[in-house]
């Protein structure tokens, strides 16, 4: 019971940083983008 919450828990977390990680790499990739005068 108790290992499942903690399992949850760090589950819950692990998707926390793995969007956190794909929003930073967008702005990275729009960075990039506006650079080479793609977006503006």
């Amino acid at each position: 019971m108790h290992y499942s919450i903690y399992f949850f828990v760090c589950k819950e977390e692990m998707n926390v940083t793995r969007k956190k990680e794909n929003r930073d790499g967008n702005k990275k990739y729009k960075e990039g983008e506006n650079k080479k005068g793609g977006i503006t």
